[in-house]
């Protein structure tokens, strides 16, 4: 959902903050990246989107007909992937300052000038930075 209007996008983020699936949610201090932990099942999901994102990202999967490249999905166990989504996570959320670590759910994000780090409770995660995302 990618619309130009505060108004328009007013119902969806009132929906979004009233959701119980949602257990947990932050942007960092440069607005560039949003993050949400949705109840999900079998376990929780952390999911992160980008708003800038420099990185050409892989090719996008014949599967994917919505937005590419700016969103990454790490479960509770296991590892990160890159998602194909048709919403946004861009919305005012609680903002984690630099260096103070944040834990949902067997998720932990720490987030400094360079880039926003999360882990789950196997030791994967992502880092991420508008020119650079790791996954692993």
């Amino acid at each position: 959902m990618r619309l130009g209007s505060i108004s328009l996008l007013a119902p969806f983020l009132l929906a979004q903050a009233a959701d119980p699936s949602v257990l947990g949610q932050f942007q960092t201090p440069s607005g560039n990246t949003f993050c949400l932990v949705y109840a999900g099942q079998p376990s929780p999901t952390l999911e992160c989107e980008l708003k800038e994102n420099t990185v050409k990202p892989p090719p996008r999967p014949k599967d994917c007909e919505l937005d590419w490249g700016n969103r990454f999905s790490l479960p509770q166990k296991g590892a990160p992937v890159r998602g194909c989504y048709g919403d946004t996570l861009q919305a005012e959320l609680p903002r984690l300052e630099y260096g103070t670590p944040w834990k949902v759910a067997g998720f932990t994000c720490e987030a400094t000038t360079k880039r926003l780090r999360c882990t789950n409770t196997d030791g994967h995660g992502f880092e991420l930075a508008r020119a650079s995302q790791k996954l692993f």
